[in-house]
């Protein structure tokens, strides 16, 4: 009986006990991608410069942590040989767009003007990269012309056209051919919050990397069939303009909760976000995550 009973226990611990709170990845499967990634440890072709945006909380505490996703990511890519990361309330100056190489929005905004668009896209045509967390894929006014830079955006529009958002358990299905999700399995597991039935844009070529169905207890079976899956992970990459390289976008939907943010499952598939959306090798972003 005893025997029975600690092997039981075994099996319980193998099963559950490598999953924390926020992380949908094994605590094997952390360390089986960094131990992959990190070596050879390769250098960075070039100084970058990367600027997070953040704006007000407008949620409560344990969610939506800005300033906190910011400071956090803007400390550790610093750390990196190469690399000055910096953090901004609110949208980049154009002096800011001019001088970057990638540029991070998690935060709310809203009514861009022309010029602000005109910032960004000088910046993509001309090679630069953004990537955009969660909340930065909801803009209330101006969300076409949000979607036409970074592929899919929220959607205001009225009935059938609106976007919707929901939380529960979310089973993402992944390209892992992606150099983004290379090594994870091919679904994963999260308790987060999705957006779906988001408009689509029209420049550039977008890649979908994860998708997943509504969360069970949001979903409308009169407009929406359960089958469905929505994207939860993408890529844009523009046209080159003027013999530049093509510029490159990275969209996530999850990472409502802070458990998931700032998870070590979470890390790496920023820190690989910001690779590839760098051209750069990924071993470098990788270094000071703990497994």
């Amino acid at each position: 009986m005893i025997i029975k009973y600690a092997f039981l226990y075994v099996i319980l611990l193998t099963t559950t006990s490598f999953l924390h709170a926020g992380e949908f990845l094994t605590s094997g499967q952390i360390k089986n991608i960094l131990k992959a990634e990190r070596k050879p440890k390769a250098e960075l072709s070039a100084a970058k410069r990367v600027y997070f945006c953040w704006s007000k909380p407008d949620h409560p505490t344990h969610v939506h942590g800005y300033e906190r996703f910011a400071r956090t990511f803007a400390s550790q890519l610093s750390a990196i040989e190469k690399v000055q990361a910096t953090t901004t309330e609110g949208y980049p100056t154009r002096e800011q767009w001019t001088s970057a190489d990638l540029v991070v929005f998690n935060l709310t905004q809203s009514n861009l003007s022309s010029e602000q668009y005109s910032a960004m896209d000088s910046h993509l045509n001309q090679g630069g990269s953004v990537i955009v967390v969660h909340q930065g894929l909801v803009q209330r006014t101006g969300y076409e012309e949000w979607a036409k830079r970074i592929g899919l955006a929220f959607s205001w529009g009225a009935r059938e056209s609106r976007s919707r958002w929901g939380k529960g358990e979310l089973e993402i299905s992944l390209d892992t051919r992606h150099a983004i999700f290379k090594g994870f399995p091919e679904t994963i597991r999260v308790e987060d919050e999705l957006y779906w039935n988001l408009t689509a844009g029209n420049q550039g070529k977008v890649s979908i990397l994860g998708e997943t169905p509504a969360p069970k207890n949001v979903r409308s079976s009169a407009s929406y069939a359960d089958t469905t899956k929505w994207p939860a992970f993408w890529t844009v990459e523009h046209s080159a303009k003027d013999g530049a390289k093509a510029g490159r976008v990275f969209c996530c939907v999850i990472s409502h909760p802070n458990e998931v943010a700032f998870s070590s499952s979470f890390q790496i598939v920023m820190m690989r976000a910001f690779a590839w959306c760098l051209g750069e090798p990924a071993s470098p972003f990788l270094q000071n995550i703990a497994p």
